[in-house]
């Protein structure tokens, strides 16, 4: 019986380009997270809050770290725009799947490379740290978490 929890043996990362996601074999652990902003009123007469509720949902922050790989770096495997192509650059979309059953476990929209770092040891293989900014995150449970009835986007 194949094991129920997921390994990172078992986690591909890769980016999706509209038809097809793209895994990139650089990576050696990846992270995320969803945050909700909650707020309390606090209203005269009571200690404690007289009530909490939602007022945002924060971008959310992926850190990727991998191997440095010869030929496949930043601009290439990362897909980090290089500075002149910053202007035209355009969302992109960062999907994790389980290689075991095919199925998506986490997927960021509207994803912007922020940040890259690298280094050299000796003695040590080469990594590299690449940041990304998402605005939102799907898993398989809730496949298509998006804005609900009514929301307002930029005009376009």
């Amino acid at each position: 019986m194949p094991a129920k929890v997921l390994s990172g043996a078992r986690a591909k990362l890769g980016f999706y380009d509209g038809k097809k996601v793209h895994y990139v074999g650089i990576f050696s652990d990846c992270s995320y997270g969803l945050t909700y902003d909650v707020q309390q009123a606090w209203i005269l007469g009571r200690y404690s809050a007289a009530e909490s509720d939602y007022t945002a949902c924060e971008p959310v922050h992926i850190t990727a770290n991998g191997y440095r790989v010869v030929d496949h770096g930043w601009f290439a495997d990362a897909q980090f725009p290089n500075l002149a192509s910053l202007m035209d650059a355009d969302y992109m979309t960062l999907e994790v799947s389980d290689r075991q059953t095919s199925k998506m476990v986490a997927r960021i929209d509207r994803v912007r490379p922020v940040a890259a770092t690298g280094g050299f040891s000796a003695r040590q293989l080469s990594t590299s740290t690449h940041t990304y900014v998402g605005l939102l995150i799907s898993d398989e449970s809730e496949p298509n978490n998006a804005e609900g009835r009514g929301a307002m986007e930029l005009p376009g």
